[in-house]
């Protein structure tokens, strides 16, 4: 049965798709630059001055004290959170060693549960077989430690 099968469709002319007819149109070229769609939904556009609740800003680049990173003002950041309505922000900025010291002095002294800093691991200490164990009396390491592969502090 298999070998007639293969006969017939062997013997049998293959049909191909009829030439296009000379009145259809070519669609038209769609440039994704030149492209805005209308929306079909119809609502009320507004946007809230700030947060219905409290929020924490969870990564924010406020920069660090005496290291590597122009930092803001925290007054400034605060005057900006309380209009918002953001509650706390951690900064992954932090730095290491006395730069981080500094940082959270500025921040989180100054202002206590409103922001939290990260460290920036030097991670040169790990090529001087150096231990980081925050029992050292280093107060600083208490906080959050945050990786980052791209740079040190």
């Amino acid at each position: 049965m298999l070998v007639l099968a293969l006969g017939v469709a062997l013997v049998l002319p293959v049909q191909s798709q009829p030439p296009r007819q000379a009145g259809l149109q070519k669609a038209p070229d769609l440039i994704l630059q030149k492209y805005w769609p209308k929306s079909m939904m119809v609502t009320q556009y507004h946007v809230p001055p700030r947060s219905k609740f409290p929020s924490v800003d969870v990564h924010n680049h406020l920069g660090n004290v005496g290291g590597n990173r122009a930092f803001m003002e925290p007054a400034a950041c605060i005057k900006a959170m309380d209009a918002a309505g953001v509650a706390q922000v951690v900064n992954p900025d932090g730095g290491w060693g006395d730069v981080l010291k500094a940082t959270i002095a500025k921040f989180e002294k100054a202002y206590p549960g409103r922001f939290l800093t990260c460290a920036r691991i030097d991670w040169s200490l790990i090529q001087e077989r150096r231990k980081v164990d925050p029992r050292r009396g280093d107060q600083a390491l208490v906080n959050p430690i945050k990786e980052h592969d791209h740079g040190k502090a």
